[in-house]
């Protein structure tokens, strides 16, 4: 008859094993936040669609870091993005409702979008300009393909029903 393992060694061995995967867990998701720059991946888009797409993670991940450390402001703060939503929510709680409040919220979050896109596309261009022929090649190879594949999807999506007016 095989000897039982004492109850202590059985939860010794189970506790190891839990926090080695605790660990294991906490790293993947430590290592890609830190890849990232600190912050979530894919972070870097700023509404330039397909051309961020087309270029490989190392290119994102370098304009990435220029806006981040590039002159202006890098982006709001965790707690100033906490602050411009409690903003938002106590202007739609706000009796009498103030459009003209809400709309200056709606105005500022784009001027910032608009200032940070203007900065990615600077960015953008410099990282193209530092290409060799064959990188920009690929590039545009990549985005021709990345263009081809949405056509064939387009073609077989039903035509959107017009919401009227």
């Amino acid at each position: 008859m095989p000897k039982q393992a004492k109850p202590g060694r059985v939860w010794r061995i189970v506790l190891v094993t839990s926090l080695a995967i605790n660990l294991l867990i906490l790293g993947l998701v430590g290592g890609a936040y830190l890849r990232s720059g600190g912050t979530p991946p894919g972070a870097f888009d700023v509404r330039l669609g397909p051309l961020t797409a087309a270029l490989p993670p190392k290119d994102r991940r370098e304009i990435g870091d220029q806006l981040r450390r590039g002159p202006g402001k890098p982006g709001l703060s965790r707690l100033e993005r906490r602050q411009a939503f409690e903003d938002l929510i106590l202007v739609l709680e706000s009796q009498p409702f103030d459009p003209e409040a809400l709309s200056r919220i709606f105005q500022i979050q784009q001027e910032r979008q608009f200032e940070l896109q203007g900065r990615a596309l600077a960015a953008f261009v410099v990282r193209v300009t530092n290409m060799t022929l064959e990188e920009r090649a690929a590039f545009a190879g990549r985005l021709r393909e990345n263009s081809e594949r949405r056509g064939n999807r387009d073609d077989q999506r039903p035509p959107r029903p017009n919401s009227g007016g």
